[in-house]
Parts: C-alpha cells; sequence; structure tokens
C-alpha cells in the first residue's frame, strides 16, 4: 500500500452527548415529558436524541421546541408498553462509552435487577437515573447514579476530555486549522500523532487536516473517567491553499549562501566575519536573515531564492515522497514497517533538488 494525501474535517462536540430513556406509562406521562423538556433546556446542545423504555426505536430530538412539537405524536405509538430498560440498553452498549443516558422513570423497570446484578467482567452501562415517584428503588442501585434536581445531573453527566489526538495508519499531518487549542506532534513507535492541548469544552471543536496516511486517519477522545471515543472526519477538498513561498531579501540571501557552502562570512553589522550556521551575530545579538522568522524551521529553495516557513498551521514539508521535516525541526522518513526518525535538522541540511532546512534559532 501507497501512502495518499487525506483532507479531512472533524466537527465534534467535546461536551459528552445526552441520550434520554423515557417511562411510557401513562401515570407518570406527564411528569417524565415535563422533565425531559426541563432537561433539553438546561443541557442545550447535548441532548443528541432520546428511546422509550421497551422500545428500541431511537428518536434524533434535540432541540426543546421540536420535542414539544413532536413527542406526543411519538408517545401514542408507545403509550403503556412494559417499563423494560434491557433492549435499548443492549442496543446501545456498543457505543455507550460515547454519550451519557438519562433514565427519566416514574416506576421501577421490571428488568431492572438484570442490569444491576451483573456478574463481575460484564458490567452494565452506567445510568443516570431520574426517579419521579419516591425513592422505593433508589436504595437498591448505589452503582447507578441517581440525581435531582437537574442541577445534580448537570455535574454528574459532567465527564470531560483529558486527551485529545488523531492517529491512523501510517499518518502524518502536513498542515491543520483549528478553531481552538494549541497543536503538538507526538511521535512514538513508529508513529505520529497530532495532540490537541488547551481546549475549552465548551466550544465545539472544529479542525480541519491534510495529512499523509494508508487510511483514513481518527480522531481519539480521552475522557476523565477513562472511556474513550473515535471520531471519523468527513472528506474536503481544495480547503488548503499551495504553501507561499517567499522571496529572500538580498541581504538574507548573502548569508545564506556562505552557509549552503559551507563558508564563513562577513558579518553586515559587526563586520566580524562568523562560522557559516551563524543566524545571531555574537557581538550585536542582531538576526542576520532580514525577512525571515527566528526561531522557526525554514525550507530555502535554493534555485528561486525564495523559503518557506513553516508554522502551527504548516506542521510538516514532504521532501520527496518519504522524507519530511517537521516545524520543530525533526525529519522523518517512511519504511514499510512505519514512520522512522532520522535526525534533528542541521544547519543548511541539504534535501535534495536544490532545497535546504534552517532552524532559526541560532
Amino acid at each position: 500500500m501507497y501512502l495518499q494525501t487525506i483532507e479531512l474535517h472533524f466537527d465534534v462536540s467535546l461536551e459528552l452527548p445526552v441520550r434520554l430513556l423515557l417511562d411510557p406509562s401513562e401515570d407518570s406521562w406527564q411528569a417524565v415529558r415535563q422533565k425531559a423538556l426541563d432537561l433539553m433546556e438546561i443541557m442545550v446542545g447535548r441532548v443528541e436524541g432520546l428511546a422509550f423504555a421497551g422500545c428500541c426505536e431511537f428518536h434524533s430530538l434535540s432541540l426543546p421546541g421540536e420535542f414539544d412539537r413532536k413527542i406526543q405524536g411519538i408517545y401514542r405509538k408507545v403509550k403503556n408498553i412494559p417499563v423494560l430498560i434491557g433492549p435499548i440498553l443492549e442496543s446501545w452498549q456498543k457505543h455507550a462509552s460515547s454519550f451519557v443516558t438519562v433514565l427519566i422513570t416514574g416506576k421501577r423497570p421490571i428488568d431492572l435487577d438484570d442490569w444491576t446484578g451483573r456478574p463481575e467482567g460484564h458490567p452494565a452501562p452506567k445510568l443516570i437515573i431520574v426517579n419521579l415517584e419516591g425513592k422505593e428503588f433508589q436504595d437498591e442501585i448505589p452503582e447507578f447514579l441517581s440525581s435531582d434536581p437537574l442541577e445534580s445531573i448537570l455535574d454528574e453527566a459532567n465527564n470531560p476530555p483529558v486527551s485529545i489526538f488523531v492517529e491512523g495508519d501510517g499518518f502524518f499531518p502536513l498542515e491543520c486549522k483549528t478553531n481552538q487549542g494549541a497543536l503538538d506532534l507526538d511521535f512514538y513507535d513508529n508513529q505520529m500523532r497530532l495532540k490537541l492541548n488547551n481546549w475549552d469544552t465548551s466550544q465545539r471543536l472544529s479542525l480541519r487536516l491534510k495529512s499523509l496516511g494508508l487510511t483514513d486517519p481518527f480522531m481519539v477522545i480521552e475522557r476523565r473517567n477513562g472511556t474513550s471515543e473515535k471520531k471519523t472526519g468527513q472528506e474536503i477538498s481544495s480547503y488548503f491553499n499551495q504553501p507561499i513561498w517567499t522571496p529572500l531579501t538580498d541581504a538574507a540571501w548573502t548569508v545564506i549562501q556562505a552557509g549552503i557552502n559551507r563558508q564563513d562570512f562577513e558579518c553586515p553589522f559587526c563586520r566580524d566575519y562568523h562560522a557559516y550556521q551563524t543566524v545571531f551575530c555574537p557581538n550585536l545579538g542582531r538576526f542576520l536573515l532580514d525577512g525571515i522568522p527566528s526561531k522557526s524551521v525554514v525550507i530555502i529553495d535554493r534555485q528561486q531564492r525564495k523559503f518557506l516557513s513553516l508554522t502551527d498551521a504548516l506542521l510538516a514539508w514532504q521532501s520527496g515522497h518519504d522524507r519530511i521535516i517537521t516545524m520543530d525541526g525533526m525529519m522523518y522518513s517512511w519504511e514499510d514497517f512505519g514512520w522512522m526518525f532520522l535526525n534533528e535538522i542541521t544547519p543548511y541540511e541539504n534535501l535534495g533538488n536544490d532545497f535546504f532546512g534552517l532552524y532559526t534559532e541560532g
């Protein structure tokens, strides 16, 4: 298999979504309905839908107004069916770590014991149970969360991310734009990860990514309680423009030519001769590469007399088919078993085809 260039958009909520499970009993319905509406209003944007106990059909009602208009028509079809939580929890169990389930009920579910007394190694999904009719079964389920009023439910449903990263088979990020957080590259065991730091959980995360890989990468969100979920991205095209190469000034070109040729040069400021790898004048402390960002990785195109600066958006530059230099000055190559670290970039590193790399840290 060959590496391919992939462009994806990840648009995800960092707050854990909520699914409501409602008691269909007629004698409890008005209280259940009102409590569900209250939850939707106080957890705006987090409720992704609902189902009724005893029925596996999922309804994507997420807005209070939509719920208020449509719920009565849905309820008529399930009114007074037995209050069973097993069927829907079984169908949700595979993805139960990616959302919070809130059961709103006026009576004890018939099959509650099947879910609270499961043998070790076969745990039930963790529920938040809102019991509207006193405490007749609340004390039986200490391992379940049972909460009211609504503010308490919010606390119990809070399971913020502790780690967010993108990875995949053969994954290597090239360009990325995100609406929040700071990006960091993490290389381990012949694999590259793109990590997000300093995010705001209350905002949706929008991350556009151009990368290399054998297959589409995915985003992993690890949460405080030890659960994690994988998010897939939507394919995009032509979002990232061609990198901008900037002409070198005459002053910078004079210093760079000396560096490429490994020759000492006369400093334009102090007039002393400096070693070829010098980018800050040791006598005056001045940066010698006019027009080029300091403390950054730059790629020099000798034929065109231009440079490309690697930034937080342009994470890496591909030299040929299988060699990459990153914004932190590390070089990697692609092998059959994964990515291999080569070396930290050296001053005026020859990248082939008349391209040279330089870390302007001094």
